[in-house]
């Protein structure tokens, strides 16, 4: 593989890491003046910077190491290095002043990872699958599908 496209699907993994601990780093966050609609707000950029997070990695391990069959290591491998970085970014968090860490957090953070690995897994195995003619009975004669 070229170095060219390896910077392509690395770096933007690297780079999604750096928004979300860019993220982190704020003292705080605007409020929203309801009190839901904040915690629905802040919970779920939680859900979608972890679930593209996810999606980035698959698509760097899957490219990067030609993967064909993804098996629970490779799915494995993917949500261990989310849950390790969800982990350091809310430890990161409790060194900000202002912000708090929380293991809550992490379960929302989770809660994207999965959502993009239910996603991903569908499209994947539906993607994989080959078509297969199917012949449908004309009375005696069988023909092909799509004729």
């Amino acid at each position: 593989m070229k170095f060219k496209k390896l910077f392509y699907l690395w770096g933007s993994v690297v780079g999604w890491c750096g928004v979300i601990f860019a993220f982190s780093s704020m003292p705080t966050l605007a409020k929203v003046p309801i009190i839901w609609w904040d915690f629905v707000l802040k919970k779920g950029a939680h859900m979608v910077e972890y679930g593209i997070l996810f999606f980035l990695l698959f698509r760097a391990f899957k490219q990067t190491f030609s993967v064909k069959k993804f098996d629970l290591a490779f799915w494995t491998m993917i949500f261990m290095f989310c849950m390790f970085y969800a982990l350091s970014d809310e430890w990161h968090q409790s060194f900000v002043p202002g912000r708090t860490s929380t293991i809550r957090d992490v379960g929302f953070d989770f809660l994207g990872m999965l959502s993009a690995f239910l996603i991903l897994k569908k499209c994947s195995v539906s993607s994989l699958q080959l078509p297969v003619a199917r012949k449908k009975k004309i009375g005696n004669w069988k023909q092909e599908a799509g004729n």
